[in-house]
């Protein structure tokens, strides 16, 4: 009986000691008591092993900064609670207790950090983590909850929270620094769930118990179970929580089924639209657009500077300065911030007039048959937090000046949030025929734009600047570098089309947010040109046109043309007075006396003014002749490029035809400030070079046809068809010499001063009898004898690296007398003597890699060599540059020219010159 007894011992022996040999955490404690403590470095488990309590500290931080927290034992760890976030332990070692009573926090010194209550003595007080997260804190004899975490939460809810008055999340500073931050995430007493930066609303929801139409700010039902805290859902909702993030997202996550991983499942804002009033009162925001915020009809920017600048928190105000507005402009599907009263309406008309008869009414809405308890809502303070296009808004109508919406009783009636003013025109009854291309759907309130190959959505009309953007999918434009060229090809505009493309653009394929809705799309901006004279069958259609009269224009249409003493202005859409028909004729009817006392002493005064005229008039009768003599060049030089391009040979010699703009000559000398010396840039064969500024930023190069040029028509051709836009070599030998060396040389491929290109097309040899180029860059047998081949590129090439590295220009490098006429003997000077790194610019030294600059000098040094057949191709250099273990041959006697310091007349010679000394004919290169 007793081995029997023994034989059972032995048996559950091995499970006796399997038991003891168990992981520690089978019995890691999930409470401290009166008679324990839980020190840096120790945790609290729950039952489940689901939440884990216990010392964490930033990462990032170099002081040492810990704070006692709870968090998801998933890997990575997700912290839910945070003790003491607003005074964390330093330098020093922290030990969670109880003293009297209280669950406290405190350092080896007794400092305190945190206490849970303030309160009195337990008898036996225990607090303890439990599996839904709560830290809770208990008398174990009466068994009462003294304290719990839930009820102080920090950034993150968990389901078994409740939303009260005093509910409050705040978010953590940023990811590694759970000390309070700026956003705060509360439900407000109209039942509205609102996260604030600071005292500013961030976003709102609309009530949760509102019985209006809801909007797409709606939470989910899933969220709203969520914060409804119901302890029959508690299994499906205990791996869910929502976090106030650090960057303004109240997020809504949930565990995966694998417990490894979370997944976001709804946040907001999500977009700049769903931020509270982003784009200010009365200012609407459209998600799908790349530039989000515009006024509504009638309404223009507070503050425009900053509205441009991308801050629209001010919002727009009304054209007009009274609010008491006579008309109204209808918006459908429109989000908008909650009305502040309502009114019990008989119909829509009944609703309108309700609103129309109070000054304070800012719009108003028809709900009748959608809402049974009231059907006339009334906004009276300014519109806010407005959005287009939302499933479930409003069929808004705000109250405007008509004035602020219809220039002329031409214009067509404006389109959701879009103004289509005179001369767009969406049907016969409206705008001008010529701009009938544009089309409202009356369900939607959308505007498009038809196009020749295809209808288009409109994102914006800008009257003033007489553009409006379009929204084009990537399939038909790549980007907005790639618009600028071919959007007008794409769109199948040709000349006589009143819209031209602007070359502006919105957006960028590959440049987007996970979330973004414009994924795939650019925006691209369009113009349209100055209409003629309006159309008309009476005088009665030109009353908004004053000073005009219905009359026959031979073939066409009848128009309102204007009176004798005026002149039409189609970008002012009226008829302006002639310049020399400004001021009244005499009053006939004042008396005699009264003429001939004013008379006389004007007659003397010109009488006495006779002899200054005629010297006057004499010098304005020389100045005339010379203008006279410039206009008829001006008009031989543009009636030639129109004959080029009405005779289609403005074309390359491969046939294919140039895809580029023409200005008039007015619009020119606009953009380059009437050929200002301060625009100017520089002055080649050709002519000199300005810089241009067109009113709608775009920026460009003018070259002007100098009188004494022996340059034309041939050569305007030539450099259209091989220049490309670019900077001119003293942009980067001037102002951006520091930036790095290969970064420039790589713009060098694009805009060295070749010029070989332009005599015979493909050609890539050839002996030409007339040189054309830019001095100082052509290779010498060119420039002497005619002769040109792809080497002549590469001379070009090596004399701008040389300039780019040493920051000097080659035509004007006036060294002492030992050092070389020009910088390429100076250099090859330096080269001989191995002092190389002399030929760096002072201004990059402390900057610059040595060996990079000694491996440009060298290769620049091979490009300029005197014998075409030593240089290298191209190819070449780009791998000469871009290895920099490649073995490089040594270069030989360069080629250079001497050059007089004077300036001679004229940029093209014939190849019969013999002489190796050129004379310069150009102060600086293109």
């Amino acid at each position: 009986m007793k081995s029997t007894s023994c034989w059972s011992v032995l048996n559950i022996l091995p499970a006796i000691l399997i038991l003891f040999s168990s992981p520690p955490f089978c019995f890691a404690r999930d409470n401290i008591t009166v008679k324990s403590r839980l020190a840096d470095g120790e945790t609290l488990v729950s039952a489940a092993n689901r939440f884990e309590l216990g010392f964490f500290g930033p990462s990032t931080t170099s002081s040492v900064k810990r704070y006692v927290g709870i968090w998801y034992t998933s890997n990575p760890q997700i912290r839910v609670w945070v003790a003491n976030r607003e005074k964390p332990v330093s330098n020093t070692t922290g030990v969670l207790s109880f003293a009297d009573g209280t669950l406290k926090l405190t350092d080896d010194k007794g400092n305190l950090y945190w206490s849970a209550l303030p309160g009195a003595e337990r008898s036996i007080p225990v607090a303890k983590l439990s599996d839904d997260g709560n830290f809770i804190l208990r008398d174990e004899r009466s068994r009462q909850k003294l304290w719990q975490s839930f009820d102080y939460p920090t950034d993150t809810f968990l389901f078994g929270m409740k939303m009260d008055a005093d509910f409050l999340l705040i978010s953590w500073s940023s990811e590694e620094d759970p000390s309070p931050g700026n956003f705060t995430f509360k439900q407000d007493p109209e039942g509205q769930l609102v996260v604030m930066e600071k005292s500013t609303i961030h976003w709102r929801s609309s009530r949760l118990d509102s019985n209006q139409i809801s909007k797409s700010d709606e939470l989910p039902s899933t969220v709203v179970k969520f914060l409804n805290f119901n302890q029959s859902e508690t299994r499906f909702y205990q791996d869910k929580r929502m976090v106030m993030s650090s960057t303004g997202q109240l997020q809504y996550w949930e565990l995966d089924e694998d417990m490894k991983s979370w997944s976001l499942i709804w946040w907001k804002p999500n977009n700049n639209c769903s931020v509270y009033n982003f784009c200010g009162d009365f200012g609407t925001c459209n998600a799908n657009s790349w530039l989000p915020c515009k006024c509504l009809p009638g309404f223009k920017p507070k503050f425009l500077e900053k509205w441009n600048a991308g801050d629209f928190s001010d919002g727009c105000s009304r054209n007009s300065s009274s609010s008491c507005g006579n008309d109204v402009v209808s918006l459908k599907r429109m989000k908008v911030e909650d009305s502040d009263s309502s009114y019990d309406a008989k119909d829509e008309t009944d609703c309108r007039e309700e609103c129309l008869e109070k000054c304070q009414c800012q719009a108003y809405s028809f709900v009748g048959q959608r809402v049974s308890t009231t059907s006339c809502l009334i906004w009276s303070d300014d519109l806010k937090n407005l959005q287009e296009d939302q499933d479930g808004g409003y069929d808004l109508h705000v109250r405007v000046a008509l004035s602020d919406i219809e220039a002329t009783t031409r214009n067509c009636e404006t389109c959701g949030t879009n103004l289509v003013p005179y001369p767009l025109s969406t049907g016969t009854k409206c705008g001008d025929p010529m701009y009938f291309s544009f089309f409202c759907d009356d369900n939607t309130h959308e505007l498009s734009f038809m196009a020749p190959n295809g209808s288009y959505g409109v994102i914006t009309v800008n009257p003033d600047a007489r553009t409006f953007f379009i929204q084009m999918k990537a399939k038909e434009a790549y980007n907005c570098s790639a618009m600028q060229s071919s959007a007008s090809r794409i769109l199948q505009f040709n000349q006589s089309s009143p819209f031209n493309v602007t070359g502006n653009c919105r957006g960028d394929v590959g440049n987007l947010t996970s979330d973004s809705s414009l994924e795939g799309t650019v925006e691209v901006e369009i113009s349209w040109k100055p209409p003629l004279e309006p159309i008309c069958t009476s005088s009665a259609d030109c009353k908004d046109w004053p000073h005009s009269t219905c009359n026959e224009t031979g073939n066409g249409p009848r128009r309102c043309i204007c009176d004798t003493a005026f002149h039409w202005d189609g970008s002012v859409l009226n008829c302006t007075q002639t310049a020399g028909q400004l001021g009244g004729s005499s009053d006939k009817s004042k008396p005699l006396s009264l003429i001939l006392g004013i008379s006389l002493p004007i007659g003397t005064t010109i009488l006495c003014a006779v002899v200054l005229i005629y010297m006057w008039r004499t010098k304005v009768v020389k100045r005339r002749g010379k203008q006279r003599k410039a206009a008829l060049h001006r008009y031989d030089t543009e009636r030639g490029v129109q004959e080029l391009m009405d005779l289609s040979h403005f074309e390359g010699k491969d046939g294919t035809g140039i895809d580029v703009p023409f200005f008039d000559f007015e619009s020119v000398l606009a953009a380059t400030n009437n050929f200002s010396e301060e625009n100017k840039l520089g002055k080649g064969g050709f002519g000199p070079v300005y810089m241009g500024k067109f009113p709608g930023g775009e920026e460009v190069a003018v070259k002007r046809l100098s009188s004494v040029s022996g340059q034309g028509l041939e050569e305007f051709k030539n450099e259209t068809l091989c220049y490309l836009v670019n900077h001119q070599a003293n942009y980067w030998t001037g102002k951006h010499a520091s930036t790095s060396f290969w970064e420039l040389l790589e713009d060098c491929f694009i805009f060295t001063k070749i010029p070989a290109r332009m005599i015979q097309g493909k050609q890539t040899e050839a002996n030409t009898v007339r040189v054309i180029g830019t001095y100082g860059y052509m290779a010498p047998e060119y420039a002497v004898d005619g002769l040109f081949s792809v080497k002549s590129d590469v001379f070009s090439f090596g004399i701008v690296m040389l300039e780019i590295i040493s920051g000097k220009r080659n035509t004007r490098f006036y060294q002492v007398e030992q050092d070389g006429p020009n910088l390429v003997s100076y250099g090859w000077r330096l080269w001989q003597e191995d002092k190389a790194l002399d030929l760096m610019d002072e201004r990059v030294r402390w900057s610059c890699n040595a060996s990079e600059f000694m491996r440009c000098v060298h290769v620049g040094m091979l490009c300029v060599q005197e014998d075409p057949s030593e240089r290298p191709t191209m190819a070449d250099v780009v791998l000469m540059l871009s290895t920099q273990n490649l073995s490089l041959p040594n270069p030989k006697q360069p080629a250079y020219l001497t050059r007089k310091p004077l300036s001679a007349t004229t940029s093209t010679f014939s190849n019969a010159q013999s002489n190796t000394e050129i004379t310069s004919s150009i102060k600086e290169g293109r």
